[in-house]
């Protein structure tokens, strides 16, 4: 009876602490979820998110007073929420308070376009990682301006904001290095 009780303990707690690691961390009430669509007319979003162990679509009211964040802390706005964003979310009688981007920085490794994968390095659980990713079929690629483009403009060593949703890449956007200034010509 002991012993069952303490494995139960166990578990629960393992089970906490990885419901933690999946949390937002300047909200411990931030929930993950995939944008399906945002309507600013409307002032809803629609999000698929885990409810019950599955997979739930819902749309919910935009709050009047909502806080949009990018993947750094960074006061934002709604246009920058498109399609397939993984975001963390704040729902607070019935309508979200706040939406902070769940986009992740990473270095590519190597990206093998034939066998759909990309293995790279990046921060998880607060340690650096090397995790291979499958590509998805629909992937967005996007470069260092946003427009689109195409897995080639991708090698070893760039540095890349991903959008990962269960173990698949569905965005990548690279991100250059800031351009160093050229001093002017002397006459």
């Amino acid at each position: 009876m002991m012993r069952t009780m303490i494995f139960t303990l166990l578990a629960l707690v393992g089970f906490m602490s990885l419901a933690v690691a999946d949390q937002d961390k300047t909200d411990p009430k931030a929930k993950e979820a995939k944008i399906i669509k945002v309507d600013p007319k409307a002032k809803t979003a629609t999000v698929k998110l885990k409810a019950a162990d599955k997979d739930v679509e819902k749309t919910i009211k935009l709050a009047e007073e909502i806080e949009y964040l990018d993947n750094t802390g960074k006061v934002a706005n709604i246009d920058i929420f498109t399609a397939g964003d993984m975001v963390f979310l704040v729902e607070s009688d019935g309508q979200i308070t706040k939406l902070k981007k769940n986009d992740k920085e990473a270095k590519i490794s190597k990206i093998d376009t034939k066998k759909h994968t990309a293995t790279v390095k990046m921060k998880a659980e607060g340690k650096d990682v090397e995790k291979t990713f499958k590509l998805a079929e629909d992937i967005e690629y996007m470069d260092s301006t946003g427009k689109v483009a195409n897995a080639e403009i991708f090698t070893s060593g760039d540095n890349v904001m991903i959008v990962e949703c269960e173990n698949e890449i569905t965005k990548m956007k690279r991100c250059d290095k800031s351009p160093t200034a050229t001093p002017p010509k002397g006459n």
